[in-house]
């Protein structure tokens, strides 16, 4: 994995940890392409979303999820297709073909979908908050693993934000916590943990 790569990483799982639309999902074992999308482009899933314009990050992932299926590269776990009138048909899986049209709502196994971003180092939310992944940071550089780590202790402790900046709140978890690591590593982690870069600390009620 490229420096790039665990940037994008740690910014996916913060933005994932953030998304309040994210909740349920982690416990999902079968996931619309539609939805896939929306989720791995860390973008709001939408209600209904098939008959609209997309973002086009959202629109290329799409695309991509449905090339990948075609090409046999992700397995499918049951497939819509769109019929000459314009609506959306179910189909055998053993009918696909490199022509098929696939519908947004056609449907893959989460646990395939995970294997195939893993394999193609495209960051997803799954292995962040499912219990027993978490063994997967010990492969990760020692900074991007006390980035992870600080985010998740102090994001989810209003008491560690009580009165101070999220960046201060980090720093101090990280003196506490990973002392072995310089003073500039430290700070540089609590930079790039940080979830709001612009703010001071938060107001409590009535000031």
């Amino acid at each position: 994995m490229e420096p790039n790569d665990e940037a994008s990483t740690l910014d996916a799982m913060i933005a994932w940890d953030r998304l309040q639309a994210w909740s349920g999902w982690e416990h999902a074992e079968v996931i619309e392409l539609m939805d896939a999308a929306h989720i791995l482009t860390v973008t709001k899933p939408r209600t209904n979303a098939h008959n609209r314009i997309l973002p086009a990050n959202v629109e290329a992932m799409l695309q991509t999820l449905k090339q990948t299926i075609l090409l046999g590269h992700l397995p499918v776990f049951a497939v819509w297709v769109w019929d000459e009138n314009g609506d959306r048909d179910p189909i055998e899986v053993r009918d696909v073909t490199p022509h098929t049209t696939l519908h947004s709502c056609t449907t893959v196994k989460v646990s395939d979908l995970v294997a195939w971003c893993e394999a193609r180092n495209i960051a997803h939310p799954w292995h962040a908050n499912n219990a027993g992944k978490d063994e997967m940071l010990e492969h990760f550089p020692d900074e991007l693993r006390a980035a992870i780590e600080a985010f998740r202790a102090v994001h989810g402790d209003p008491a560690a934000t009580a009165k101070r900046s999220p960046k201060a709140a980090l720093t101090a978890w990280l003196d506490s916590n990973k002392p072995k690591l310089s003073a500039n590593a430290r700070e540089r982690i609590a930079t790039v943990a940080n979830w709001q870069p612009t703010g001071g600390a938060p107001k409590t009620p009535g000031e």
